[in-house]
This record gives C-alpha cells, sequence and structure tokens, in this order.
C-alpha cells in the first residue's frame, strides 16, 4: 500500500504509526476526559439534559413533572399553561414563581420543560439507558433514583465527553486535508493539532464536562469545518484547483454535508447563525461557476436538518420551535465594548489568555493568503475571520456576558474550532522539513518559533487543566462575591479564576470560607 499523495510506503506499524492514529488520539482524550473530576457543570445549565432524555426513554415526552417541583427549583422551565413566563427561574422553594411551579406539577394537564432545547437531552440517553441497564444486572438504583439524588453525574460528563471526542476527530480530519507533506507527516501534525484543541480549549474545561449547547455545537460546527476544508481544496489530494473542463457529481456530498452541519450547529446554539451564513456563503461564491448544484447540494443538507428537527419538535413539544428559540436574548447596550474584550483578554474569561496557542491563527492567516496555489484555502480563511468577528459579536449582545457561573471563556468556545483551522498553515510552516535540514537559512528563527509554539501550547492545557482538574475554582464564581452580582471581577488579575487553587493553598481565610459556602470544594 502507498501513501495517498506521494506514493510513498504507508507505515502501519511501530510508535510513529500509533501517534499519528486517530483511534490512539480518541482513547487518550476520551480517558482524559472521563478521569477529569470537574464535574460541577452538571449543576447549571445544562442540568436538566439527563433528566429530559429520561423522560424520553421511559414516557416518549419530555416532561419532568416525575421529578417534583423542588427538583425543577434553580432552572429555567416552561410551564404548558403559560402561567410563568418561558424561562423563568423558580430560585427557591416558597420564593417568586414557587406556587406556579407547585400547581403545574401537580396538574396532570400541564407539563413543566426545560427550557433550553431538547437537543443536548438526546445525546444524554446513552447514560440513561447505560445506567438502567447497570441497575437491571446489579439491582441497583436505576436511571431515575439516581436523577433524583443528582448521582447521574459521571454518566453525564461521559456522554459529553464521548460527543466531544467526536468535535476533535472532526478537527483531526480537517487537520489531515489541510496539511501538507506525507501522510505520516500529516497525521502526526494532525493528531498534535487535534490534541491541543481538545486539552488546550474549552473543548476540555466546558463542553466536554456537561451537556452544555456548546457539547453539540461544537461537534457541529466542527464537522462544518472539515466539510469547507474539503470544498476549498478541489483537489484533496494535492489541494490544487480541479483541472479544466472536470465535471464533479452534481449533488457534493462535501457541500451537503456542510450545509447540514452548519445549520444542525445553529440548532444546537443559535449564536452560530452568522457563522452558518458565511460559511455557506462562501462555499457558494467558491463554486460560482457551479452555482446551481452547489446551492442544490447546501439546500438539501439544511433542509433535512431544519425538517427533521420541526418533526421531532411538534412530537414531543407540539409546537414546530420550541419557546427557547423564540426569545430575543441579545441586544446591544452599554456593556457591548466591555463584553468584547473580556471575551478575549480579561484574566478569567478572555480566550488569549486561556488559549494564546490560539494565537496561531495571525500568522496561519498569513501563510494562507501566501500561498497562491491553493486560493480556496485563502478565501477559506477570510470567511472564518468574518465568522470569528461574527461569534465574538453575537455572544457579546448577551446582557450576561461574564458567562454566568462557568470557567474561562465559554462563551467563546464556538470561536475555538475556527481559530484552530486557521492555525494549522502556521503549525505546518513552523515545522516545515526544509526549516530543519542542515545548512538550513536562519536555524534559530526556527527553534525559536518552534520553542514559542511549545510554550503557547503547554499555557494553553495548563489553564484548562486547572478547571477540569481542580474543584475549587468553581467556587470562584461565588466567592468572595458572586460573579452574576460583580461582573468586573473578570478583569482581576491576583482575583483571576484560574488562580483560585493557589488562593485555596495560601490562604488558610478564605480555604474556610469557601468550605462554609461553596458546594463540592473540597
Amino acid at each position: 500500500m502507498t501513501d495517498d499523495r506521494h506514493g510513498e510506503p504507508a507505515d502501519r506499524s511501530g510508535i510513529g504509526w500509533l501517534a499519528g492514529s486517530w483511534w490512539a488520539l480518541a482513547v487518550v482524550v476520551l480517558a482524559v476526559y472521563v478521569l477529569s473530576p470537574v464535574r460541577d457543570a452538571t449543576q447549571h445549565d445544562p442540568a436538566f439534559a439527563p433528566l429530559t432524555a429520561h423522560a424520553l426513554v421511559h414516557d416518549r415526552d419530555v416532561a419532568l413533572d416525575g421529578f417534583g417541583a423542588a427538583r425543577l427549583v434553580g432552572h429555567p422551565v416552561v410551564l404548558t399553561d403559560g402561567s410563568l413566563d418561558a424561562g423563568t427561574v423558580v430560585e427557591r422553594v416558597g420564593g417568586p414563581g414557587w406556587a406556579e411551579l407547585e400547581a403545574a406539577v401537580a396538574d396532570p394537564d400541564v407539563d413543566v420543560r426545560d427550557y433550553f432545547p431538547w437537543t443536548s437531552a438526546l445525546l444524554a440517553v446513552p447514560a440513561v439507558v447505560v445506567a438502567d441497564t447497570v441497575a437491571a444486572i446489579t439491582g441497583g438504583a436505576d436511571s431515575g433514583e439516581l436523577l433524583a439524588d443528582g448521582d447521574l453525574t459521571v454518566l453525564h460528563t461521559a456522554s459529553a465527553s464521548m460527543v466531544v471526542v467526536g468535535a476533535v476527530l472532526a478537527i483531526r480530519a480537517a487537520a489531515v486535508a489541510l496539511l501538507t507533506g506525507s501522510r505520516r507527516r500529516r497525521r502526526l501534525l494532525a493528531n498534535a493539532s487535534a490534541l491541543v484543541f481538545a486539552l488546550g480549549t474549552s473543548a476540555w474545561s466546558t463542553a466536554s464536562r456537561a451537556l452544555w449547547q456548546h457539547t453539540p455545537s461544537l461537534l457541529l460546527s466542527s464537522l462544518a469545518l472539515w466539510c469547507a476544508v474539503r470544498v476549498a481544496l478541489d483537489d484533496p489530494a494535492t489541494g490544487a484547483p480541479a483541472p479544466a473542463g472536470s465535471r464533479r457529481p452534481r449533488i457534493d456530498p462535501w457541500v451537503v454535508g456542510l450545509g447540514a452541519a452548519a445549520v444542525g450547529a445553529t440548532i444546537a446554539r443559535p449564536t452560530n447563525l452568522a457563522f452558518a451564513v458565511v460559511v455557506v456563503g462562501w462555499a457558494l461564491l467558491r463554486r460560482r461557476e457551479e452555482l446551481a448544484p452547489t446551492l442544490l447540494s447546501a439546500a438539501l443538507g439544511a433542509v433535512a436538518v431544519v425538517a427533521a428537527f420541526v418533526l421531532v419538535s411538534w412530537a414531543l413539544l407540539g409546537r414546530a420551535v420550541p419557546e427557547y428559540y423564540a426569545a430575543g436574548r441579545l441586544r446591544f447596550g452599554g456593556w457591548f465594548a466591555e463584553a468584547v474584550a473580556a471575551n478575549w483578554v480579561s484574566p478569567s474569561r478572555g480566550l488569549l489568555l486561556a488559549s494564546p496557542v490560539l494565537v496561531l491563527a495571525v500568522p496561519g492567516t498569513v501563510v494562507a493568503w501566501r500561498d497562491r496555489g491553493r486560493p480556496g484555502v485563502r478565501s477559506l480563511s477570510v470567511a472564518l475571520w468574518v465568522a470569528v468577528a461574527a461569534v465574538t459579536v453575537s455572544v457579546s449582545a448577551f446582557p450576561q456576558w461574564w458567562a454566568g457561573h462557568s470557567f474561562g471563556p465559554r462563551f467563546m468556545t464556538e470561536a475555538v474550532p475556527l481559530l484552530v483551522v486557521l492555525s494549522l498553515p502556521a503549525v505546518d510552516r513552523v515545522v516545515a522539513p526544509e526549516r530543519w535540514r542542515s545548512g538550513a537559512a536562519h536555524p534559530g528563527r526556527a527553534r525559536a518559533a518552534l520553542a514559542a509554539v511549545v510554550v503557547l501550547a503547554l499555557w494553553s492545557v495548563a489553564f484548562h487543566a486547572v478547571g477540569s482538574v481542580a474543584g475549587v475554582t468553581g467556587c470562584w464564581n461565588r466567592y468572595p462575591d458572586d460573579v452574576d452580582d460583580d461582573p468586573g471581577r473578570v478583569w482581576s488579575v491576583a482575583d483571576a479564576q484560574v488562580l483560585e487553587p493557589v488562593h485555596r493553598v495560601l490562604d488558610g481565610d478564605r480555604r474556610a470560607a469557601q468550605d462554609a459556602t461553596c458546594v463540592g470544594a473540597a
């Protein structure tokens, strides 16, 4: 067997082959995710995903009434009789809205549902099935009993972790297609890049910790990027434009996948709408000489996903679009400029401080733009920067711009795969063989560039490791002041969230106060 790009023998043995294999990458990443102990996100926005999954498996609906009113306190809900506005959070038993919630749970003609879409709940169905199967074999607690006690956390996190591993593999596939050189080189670099994406970004510290909307969003946007890269490379084997007179299939499967994944990402998290419009619009412009078949292909993917979503929503909710999508929660207020800055550079929520390795997107774009032999990659880099800007605008227009009780740059999670793909040409250039041959010009620059990339990658991994391993970082959201009451805390360097484990070790009074106020601050 030969290499698919250079006719070289395909080496399928040894450490190099193992290090470049997709399944070894998947096993390593999944093991890290599942063994990481921080899972407190399962008590925040994603909390009702496994409850809804249980209702789907056992009752064939999404009503949460069976868990009792007290179990539904503290999270946004929808009451089908409209007695509370959709998305209302009943903060405590006996507090505002409690009487309506309690009455709805007791009324067989009224359902209480999770305000967040059912899409994430589907991903929790395997966890429910596994818990019930284990219970049937061992005689232990089933999924309903575990959920009533809040003990499905590990399976909840495992479900999210497997979804994010899918996103990691999609980024790896995009990297294998986009990078240059032999198959062995491309796979090694693709695995290294995907590993940094998996462990050096919010893929680890946010999306894998619980079934946030970011979790399916990350998978679907990564799949869309893989398809976009293949569209950019007219000849995926060489990256060169297709020969004159050549004909593609009238229905291009990569464009179909692009349309489907981009629309699916928007359904998973509506702030992806701008990304979907930009990337599909880019594909139509890229294939403007074949506009009709390209438009047909994109429409087939998009319409199929929308139709499936509408049909399932109608079957589960009795309406085509869940209440969540009807709410206009984005608006440009006085906070917008601060939110943009905070999402990029604040010590506790800034993307560039949490994952500085993503700064490689800038030189990556320069490298891609200088490569006139791959015009599709050049134009894609422009489209992805437009999408990054659109993501920034959309998340910064959210009034709770500091992302509530979470870790790091949660709201910028959707920008991460875009920046990773933009960084790949720079990674390719830093380790280009000609830069490391004996007698190559400027060897010191080559070593310095590689050292800088390694340092940025290690910083990024260390930052997100703190949020995924040190449970005390969750206490930062509540102590010494609740970040929801004082969002300006995200700008403090001395009180940065990532430093919370250090404060806990050095400050005994702070440690004692955390133990008294923060759940799970062991």
